[in-house]
């Protein structure tokens, strides 16, 4: 009989970091436009929905549930 041998999960980084490359400039271009007329028409809600993800990214590196990339990231897009 012959052993079986759990088989090596492929290597996937080199795809997470190429849809970050083609996700974050575009979303990070939004956000800035994004905060930039929020804060001149109405800052309270600008001020608001980066507060809130700033506090949901920091849970999600406190319980770490994520890499450092990977909860801050997440967070501009939600801001976004």
């Amino acid at each position: 009989m012959s052993q079986l041998t759990a088989s090596k999960p492929p290597n996937l980084v080199w795809q997470s970091k190429a849809v970050l490359l083609l996700v974050v400039p575009y979303a990070g271009t939004g956000l800035v436009l994004q905060v930039h007329w929020w804060g001149t028409q109405a800052p309270q809600v600008a001020i608001w929905t980066l507060g809130l993800s700033l506090l949901l990214a920091l849970v999600v590196l406190k319980l770490r549930a994520a890499t450092p990339g990977g909860g801050c990231i997440p967070a501009g897009l939600v801001s976004y």
